[in-house]
């Protein structure tokens, strides 16, 4: 798991040339959002503004300024509003214990980028990825 990791680090960071972290991180998201293969509409709201910006003009994803408009919605943050009906990826680990709603997050510890789907609640939304983000796929969380 950590040698596939570890591989579509070294894939990405080599088509992205001297790549930042936070552009690293939009690139995976982006490749996560598009991975996602049973949602055919993907409109996106985040409660991060900037990575939401960095959306804009992506082939295959609608970004919107209102999450209720939106069917897939990215997080950094613990959110009070209503959320049901909608996919949930997190941008923190311990989101998915806060989130129940949430199927997969994406996080950096130790200094390297970690991605991870919840298999239960990948079943239970109905929730197809496609098969590069496979091995990302755990049985419960940590």
């Amino acid at each position: 798991m950590k040698k596939l990791l570890l591989l579509f680090i070294l894939i990405t960071t080599l088509v992205f040339g001297s790549a930042t972290s936070e552009q690293l991180r939009v690139n995976i998201l982006k490749n996560i959002i598009v991975g996602v293969e049973n949602i055919s509409t993907k409109k996106v709201w985040s409660d991060n503004e900037e990575l939401l910006h960095q959306f804009q003009n992506t082939p295959g994803i609608t970004t919107t300024q209102n999450y209720e408009d939106a069917n897939f919605l990215i997080l950094e943050h613990p959110s009070n509003f209503n959320i049901k009906n909608k996919y949930v990826f997190v941008l923190d680990y311990d989101l998915l214990y806060d989130i129940p709603q949430s199927f997969g997050a994406f996080f950096w510890k130790k200094g390297r980028p970690n991605i991870v789907f919840i298999q239960p609640r990948l079943e239970e939304y109905h929730i197809k990825l496609a098969k590069p983000l496979e091995p990302y796929i755990e049985e419960q969380l940590w």
